[in-house]
């Protein structure tokens, strides 16, 4: 998920630093100004007190812009790979005579150059026979599977799943599901669930 006050900070970060950059390249002239009149250059080198406050207080600058937007960055990355979601709908095994279909967040499915992070990605069930998922974290970050279209009542939250962990969940409200992972929006996964005989 994006999280917008830290695009805010990072868009801000990205135009201050080269106004920043340009404001102390201008203070300090560079004898730019050589070619067309050298005495007005000589003058120019001579950096006198004033400048070097000027100087002085666009490198603090830059580097208060600096630190906040990576500080910003590491802040929403731990954040978001150890907060957990809301509860989750989880349970130890799947009920008694179904053989829980299996989901696997295969490894790497948390780059987003992997997507869709689920394998499958869609799976139909039919209720009372085969109505149970398995997701397992197969990755070495952590993941969610969290509805994000669901029919009324069937929503559902694995909560925060750790490498290793395994979530299953039976539905029992027919209907086409739409899941992904919190913290990796390219994560996404679809189930349809039918009536039984």
């Amino acid at each position: 998920m994006v999280n917008p006050r830290l695009v805010t900070a990072q868009a801000l970060a990205v135009v201050a630093l080269p106004l920043t950059v340009l404001r102390l390249l201008n203070d300090l002239d560079f004898g730019i100004s050589k070619r067309r009149n050298p005495r007005l250059a000589r003058k120019r080198m001579v950096i006198g007190p004033s400048r070097r406050v000027a100087i002085g207080r666009a490198v603090v600058a830059a580097v208060v812009i600096i630190v906040v937007a990576v500080g910003g960055v590491v802040v929403y990355e731990v954040s978001s790979n150890t907060a957990p979601p809301s509860s989750s709908v989880c349970v130890s095994s799947a009920p008694s005579g179904q053989t829980p279909v299996q989901v696997s967040i295969y490894s790497g499915s948390g780059n987003s150059a992997n997507p869709p992070g689920y394998t499958p990605d869609t799976i139909t069930l039919v209720m009372g026979v085969n109505n149970t998922v398995t997701w397992t974290n197969n990755d070495s970050v952590h993941h969610t599977v969290t509805s994000t279209s669901a029919p009324t009542g069937g929503a559902f939250n694995s909560g925060n799943m750790q490498p290793g962990v395994t979530c299953t969940h039976t539905f029992t409200v027919p209907g086409t599901y739409q899941y992904d992972c919190v913290y990796h929006s390219w994560m996404t996964g679809t189930i349809v669930v039918k009536a039984g005989a």
